[in-house]
């Protein structure tokens, strides 16, 4: 892969003073620094297609840039830098990174070779905070960093856009909105509304001190964290919800007798990093583990708010694929609008 160009694309207007200084809220302040990733193929377009850049990919690049700075307008905070008490991001028209590297295989064969980790390639940085990140410039270190972009040029025209953003920022469904807002101008459309970004802080005032949370999102230097994707059919949901109705202690809470599916999955997983653990500490330390489990939960089907919020399990004594499944409904359970509005983050 080569690298043509990297430069960071500033807004297309000045981002009025009383913005400059965009506070985070108390649940991105909890929140881990690390970035959402998302990435797109596209095939070359018909040499019909009402495009008139799709002999020029040169054409097209700009024209990303141009409306990427247009979006950026709009979403303010993605143009920023993260403070580095990360309780705010400074709104200083600095730009978000834009690189644009080409690569010497079709699109086709970029797709179909290699595991899932080679994808990582085609994002301007690894989304997690100590992994590579070589295509930043010296004035945009990843610490700092809130959005960035990489659109990658195949042989046969084709190409491949990766986006970066900051979770202290957004969550998935705020990338999608800028998303959707980035592609309508650059197909020329008129943009409507654009999020209330003082929403957050208005409903979970920030602290106005360091909450003192370490990164826990990040990627050692001597580490190497590999990539798989899991896929659960029907017929193993089916079974894993029969295992979680059968599979209980004794002497625990009845059972979840219709868990769902994202129940089961979670608790599945759990159970297995508790026996991966146990299983390296057998013949040490004699005292017991105490196993916890972090999971997102979606506050906007339970309360007009548009944060991020973590759940956090701990029972030593599960034993039973069965009890982690009870512990993981019971949960999901608590997190509802009286709790979402009485700002409090979930220690079961």
């Amino acid at each position: 892969m080569e690298i043509i160009s990297k430069e960071l694309i500033r807004p297309s207007s000045p981002t009025p003073l009383e913005k400059k200084d965009h506070k985070l809220s108390l649940l991105d302040q909890f929140s881990s620094h690390y970035f959402i990733p998302i990435l797109f193929f596209y095939q070359k377009q018909s040499p019909h297609s009402k495009d008139v850049n799709v002999d020029d990919p040169s054409k097209t690049t700009l024209h990303l840039k141009l409306s990427l700075s247009e979006s950026l307008t709009k979403f303010y905070p993605l143009e920023g830098k993260l403070n580095p008490n990360r309780r705010a991001v400074s709104c200083d028209d600095s730009g978000a990174l834009f690189v644009e590297p080409k690569f010497d295989a079709s699109l086709s064969q970029a797709v179909q070779a290699g595991p899932c980790e080679s994808f990582s390639q085609y994002l301007p940085f690894e989304p997690v905070i100590g992994g590579r990140d070589d295509k930043l410039l010296p004035s945009n270190p990843k610490e700092q960093t809130v959005f960035a972009v990489q659109i990658t040029w195949f042989r046969c025209g084709g190409n491949a856009i990766g986006v970066c953003m900051s979770h202290k920022v957004a969550d998935f469904s705020s990338l999608v909105m800028f998303l959707d807002s980035w592609s309508a101008l650059n197909r020329g459309e008129t943009v409507g509304s654009v999020p209330n970004f003082d929403l957050g802080r208005q409903i979970f005032p920030p602290l106005d001190r360091d909450v003192g949370l370490p990164n826990l999102v990040r990627l050692e230097e001597d580490r190497k964290v590999g990539l798989k994707r899991i896929v659960f059919g029907k017929e193993k949901l089916l079974g894993l919800k029969k295992l979680a109705t059968s599979s209980h202690s004794p002497a625990s809470s009845p059972v979840v007798k219709d868990p769902t599916r994202m129940e089961v999955v979670t608790a599945f997983l759990w159970k297995h990093f508790i026996n991966v653990e146990r299983a390296k500490n057998q013949g040490g330390c004699a005292k017991e583990i105490m196993f916890n489990m972090w999971h997102a939960v979606n506050l906007r089907t339970i309360a007009t708010k548009a944060s991020f919020i973590s759940n956090e399990n701990d029972e030593a004594g599960a034993k039973d694929f069965g009890d982690l499944v009870r512990l993981t409904s019971d949960a999901f359970k608590i997190v509802n609008e009286d709790f979402v509005l009485n700002c409090a983050i979930p220690f079961v």
